[in-house]
């Protein structure tokens, strides 16, 4: 067995990488088919990315459109803001796209289906709307 640490950009190694060499394992040990290992692995990796996505309400992150809207809708000064209106418009069509993608992605899993490679984008996407909109939140 060779156990190699996995380090991070702060130089910390909290997971490791473990090769088994030798080892035998009986037929009901087997995830899917023999030989289609990275299928499983990869299935295992879009199940992880999707996690940061997959709360439909909030993006996961403690962030929704509407908590964001109530806040303008109550600050006189950004409601007669052109910038400030165009700009949260742009973000909450983003985030509601995100919602929208989300639920289908839930329908898709519920009814069997495998993530793919989509579900990565769907990660990135979520990330990218939720600091756009906290950044513009702190401006606004």
């Amino acid at each position: 067995m060779i156990i190699r640490p996995l380090r991070q950009i702060s130089g910390e190694a909290e997971f490791n990488e473990v090769f088994l060499d030798g080892v035998s394992l009986e037929d009901w040990h087997v995830l899917g088919e023999v030989g289609d290992g990275w299928s499983v692995a990869l299935t295992t990796l879009m199940h992880e990315r999707m996690a940061a996505s997959l709360d439909s309400d909030d993006l996961g992150v403690g962030l929704s459109v509407e908590v964001f809207a109530d806040a303008i809708a109550d600050e006189h000064s950004a409601i007669e803001d052109r910038h400030v209106l165009q700009e949260f418009g742009a973000l909450a069509v983003e985030l509601l796209a995100v919602r929208a993608r989300n639920a289908q992605l839930t329908a898709e899993l519920s009814a069997g289906a495998t993530p793919g490679p989509g579900e990565a984008l769907s990660k990135i996407t979520t990330i990218n709307a939720a600091t756009r909109l906290a950044a513009f939140s702190a401006l606004a």
